[in-house]
C-alpha cells in the first residue's frame, strides 16, 4: 500500500543551515517504519521529509569527482494527520490551505516529491553534544507566480509496504540504519536483518515534478 498519512550521515561535520526563510524543494520521503518510544511507552509510525536549497551550496566527493549541490535538511514526523500531530500543520502550510475531511481519510505522501515551498530554519543546541543544529520549523507555500525550482539529485521515495527490501541505493545511511531498526523491517527479514527478495524496485520520480496552483 502507498505512504499514506491519516488522521487519528556520512560521519562529516557541516556547518548547519542558516536560519532564516529559504526556498527548498522536496528530494525525499521515506518511511520509516515503527519504533518504540520510551519517552511515551507507545510504538510510533516515522517517515522523514528532506528538502533541496538551492541558495545554499557545497561541495561534496562523488565518484572520484568534486561536485557542487545544494544542502539538505530533514525532518522526521510521525505519520499522522491528526489535530495534534506535527506532520499536519506542515502539510497544510505547503499546500496553503486546510485538508478536507476526504483527505485527512488517507493521503498519500508520494505527492510532495518534487514540490517546492518555502522553509523556515531555526537553530537548536543539542544538549547532549553542544553542537547547533538547524531544524525545519515550518514550512509555507510557495509566493504566488514565484518560479518553482526542480530537485538536482535523484528524488528519492520509499515505503516499506510497497517496496520491501528494496531500499533505494542512495538513500542516506542513517535512514537506511532506522528503517532496519523498525518493526516492520524485523518481520520483513524473519528478525535477523537480511534482506527479504524485493517486491518491486522504487519508482521513479524524474519526471514527476509538476507545479500548479496547489502544490499537491
Amino acid at each position: 500500500m502507498p505512504l499514506v498519512a491519516k488522521e487519528t550521515g556520512n560521519g562529516k561535520d557541516f556547518d548547519p543551515v542558516p536560519e532564516g526563510v529559504h526556498i527548498g524543494v522536496c528530494y525525499l520521503v521515506a518511511d520509516l517504519g515503527t519504533h518504540h518510544d520510551e519517552r511515551w511507552n507507545k510504538d510510533k509510525h516515522e517517515v522523514v521529509i528532506g528538502w533541496e536549497i538551492p541558495t545554499e551550496r557545497i561541495e561534496i566527493e562523488r565518484d572520484g569527482q568534486t561536485v557542487d549541490l545544494p544542502r539538505a535538511i530533514s525532518r522526521r514526523f510521525t505519520l499522522s494527520l491528526s489535530e495534534r500531530a506535527n506532520l499536519r500543520p506542515i502539510l497544510e502550510g505547503w499546500r496553503g490551505r486546510s485538508f478536507t475531511a476526504d483527505e485527512l481519510a488517507g493521503f498519500d505522501l508520494a505527492n510532495v516529491v518534487g514540490k517546492a515551498c518555502q522553509l523556515q530554519v531555526l537553530h537548536n543546541v543539542s544538549q547532549s553534544n553542544g553542537k547547533t543544529y538547524g531544524n525545519v520549523a515550518n514550512v509555507m507555500a510557495m509566493p504566488k507566480g514565484a518560479p518553482a525550482p526542480e530537485t538536482e539529485n535523484a528524488p528519492q521515495y520509499y515505503s516499506i509496504d510497497e517496496h520491501g527490501a528494496a531500499i533505494p541505493e542512495n538513500l542516506p545511511e542513517w535512514i537506511v540504519e532506522v528503517i532496519h531498526k523498525s518493526h516492520e523491517w524485523g518481520e520483513l527479514t524473519g528478525g535477523n536483518g537480511a534482506a527479504a527478495p524485493a517486491d518491486e524496485p522504487a519508482p521513479d520520480f524524474s519526471s514527476d515534478v509538476g507545479w500548479d496552483d496547489l502544490p499537491f
